[in-house]
């Protein structure tokens, strides 16, 4: 009996004649898969990091992820935050810093964060602290702490 209740629905669906409730949930999951934020404002980043005391060191740890291209290179940042990095505070969870929202951090440092495409290492990037090379994992929407596309 549930086989047949479940074939109904199915072919409901298809020839498009499901009931309001079904396509409101269809609409709705495809209006969560495109949540984009737009602002700063709208934004929460996660964000590890591997920090130096100068610029040639962090470039040196740049290059040599860059040159293993088949090696996941947030896995490699991680890594190198454990082993080698000045921030003592994130250096046990492989730089990870957690979310960050804007206004939060140094403004040379954050302005390099906010406008890092998502899962992409950075070039050396300065700030009062050192030298960092940063990757931005995932960004949330800060109203609804879901996923959102950011740059």
């Amino acid at each position: 009996m549930a086989k047949i209740a479940l074939l109904t629905v199915v072919l409901m669906v298809i020839a498009g004649c499901a009931t309001d409730e079904l396509r409101t949930v269809r609409t709705h999951s495809t209006v969560e898969e495109t949540l984009r934020c737009n602002s700063e404002n709208e934004v929460k980043i996660r964000v590890f990091h591997s920090m130096y005391k100068d610029k040639k060191s962090a470039e040196h740890l740049y290059s040599k992820i860059m040159a293993n291209p088949s090696e996941d290179n947030l896995a490699q940042l991680m890594a190198a935050a454990r082993s080698d990095s000045m921030d003592m505070a994130s250096r046990k969870s492989g730089g990870d810093l957690g979310y960050i929202q804007f206004g939060e951090l140094d403004k040379e440092f954050e302005a390099r964060l906010f406008n890092l495409p998502l899962k992409t290492l950075s070039n050396p990037v300065t700030s009062r602290w050192g030298w960092h090379l940063i990757w931005v994992s995932e960004a949330i929407n800060v109203k609804t702490g879901k996923p959102c596309q950011w740059r």
